[in-house]
């Protein structure tokens, strides 16, 4: 009877520590832990989180090869792909805040929005 006690408890703080590990998690760590449990997958895709558990607004995928650069794509806050894939981005931030503030203006207006470079993410200056 003890042995069952025991163990019940045991199995009971595991799964307590667990659902408060897993819902501290930001929706970038669950995704990302989820995505490495995957295997054997050709072209598997595992996100990376800034230090805050944030989507990266860059991420490269695939080895470089023969000195060629990896395949790049720019990301929105929720994981949307903005741009790419491409071996040219270089650079996130002005696709992702150029689509933070469509997202907040609710436009398809240019006005008052960062000119980025369609091909490598970078701003536009001038």
């Amino acid at each position: 009877m003890n042995k069952l006690v025991i163990a019940f408890a045991v199995i009971a703080f595991a799964a307590i520590n667990y659902g408060v590990s897993a819902a501290s998690l930001t929706d970038c760590q669950l995704r990302a832990e989820r995505e490495r449990r995957v295997t054997g997958v050709p072209g598997h895709i595992i996100p990376e989180c800034d230090e805050n558990g944030e989507y990266k607004a860059k991420q490269c995928f695939g080895a470089r090869v023969g000195g060629a650069s990896p395949f790049c794509n720019c990301f929105s806050r929720d994981y949307r792909v903005l741009l790419g894939p491409s071996t040219r981005i270089t650079n996130c931030d002005c696709v992702r805040e150029r689509h933070e503030l469509q997202q907040r203006q609710g436009t398809r207006s240019n006005a008052g929005l960062p000119n980025c470079d369609s091909r490598t993410g970078e701003y536009i200056r001038g």
